[in-house]
């Protein structure tokens, strides 16, 4: 089990806040995980992590809502000049 996940566990359960945990296969967007969960995408949330300059800047919005890198970039000050690379990360 992920130490992160753990992390999380602890801090929901720490807090009284109450979530349901649901499993199911690896997917690739938020609309095939809200059709393995059987839900609408606007109840599911995504979390992602942007590296501007040398620091990392965590986001979790609506699953239905779409990531508009250029306009984040421009809200953290970052280089417009330097473009975004895309990196999978595995916790």
């Amino acid at each position: 089990m992920s130490s992160v996940l753990e992390a999380i566990r602890r801090m929901l359960d720490g807090q009284g806040i109450r979530y349901r945990e649901m499993h199911h296969p690896p997917t690739r967007t938020s609309r095939e995980s809200a059709a393995a969960r059987g839900e609408p995408m606007e109840i599911g949330g995504k979390a992602i992590v942007f590296k501007v300059d040398d620091a990392f800047h965590l986001f979790v919005l609506s699953a239905s809502l779409q990531i508009r890198s250029r306009e984040i970039r421009k809200h953290l000050g970052a280089d417009e000049r330097a473009s975004p690379r895309r990196r999978s990360f595995e916790a």
